[in-house]
């Protein structure tokens, strides 16, 4: 998710699906990509799906 990240330019978006247990991971990736969680939502799989954004 890091490259996908990366690679992203400023302003666009987009989704991730991850378990609750990576959050902590991908709250430190978002910082060092620079990008933010914008949505979370649950799913029936008992993960979340993440909206990022980059700054």
């Amino acid at each position: 998710m890091s490259s996908h990240l990366q690679e992203l330019e400023s302003g666009m978006t987009m989704q991730a699906e991850v378990r609750a247990d990576q959050l902590g991971n991908i709250n430190i990736i978002c910082r060092v990509r620079k990008a933010e969680i914008i949505a979370e939502a649950p799913t029936p799989e008992e993960t979340i799906l993440l909206t990022l954004q980059k700054k």
